[in-house]
């Protein structure tokens, strides 16, 4: 568990990219961590795809993709400086096409920004 106490006003790039040049200076006598929000379930290790989508099965492993990929998005829309970064394609073309254009809307406006 990382704390940190922040208690001075960080000078800001101006930037509509990704990447260093758009990231806060900071305090230059203090390390610049940056933390990103991620999740690994891997397709079919010791369940189906189903059950590790749809969170049945628990004995095995605790894991329910579908409710990880709807409470960060929550989680983003609640706060623009959050971000996440997803790398399990499959779980997310299943979830994405269970979604209505309004999701997909707003989850297409968090990746271009």
């Amino acid at each position: 568990l990382i704390i940190a106490t922040v208690n001075f006003v960080s000078p800001t790039k101006s930037s509509n990219g990704c990447g260093y040049a758009a990231c806060n200076l900071g305090d230059p006598t203090k390390l610049n961590v940056h933390i990103v929000s991620h999740t690994h379930d891997d397709v079919g290790w010791l369940k189906t795809i189903d059950q590790y989508y749809y969170g049945s099965r628990n004995n095995i492993q605790h894991a329910g993709v579908q409710y990880i990929l709807d409470s960060v998005i929550r989680a983003l829309d609640e706060n623009t400086d959050r971000r996440f970064i997803y790398v399990e394609i499959a779980f997310f073309w299943r979830w994405w096409n269970e979604q209505t254009d309004t999701m997909r809307n707003k989850v297409r406006g968090f990746v271009n920004d």
